[in-house]
């Protein structure tokens, strides 16, 4: 029983972390791509 808890809080905390790096990667797309109509904005 102890051996399923603990490998269901090892999951747990692994989906977690895979939706926290997907959540900062796509953060990191979304300014990268706001950061570059800010400089085509710029030049014309």
């Amino acid at each position: 029983m102890v051996i399923y808890q603990s490998a269901l809080l090892v999951g747990a905390i692994l989906m977690a972390a895979y939706f926290l790096w997907e959540a900062i990667d796509f953060a990191r797309r979304a300014k990268h791509i706001t950061n570059n109509r800010e400089a085509i904005d710029w030049k014309q």
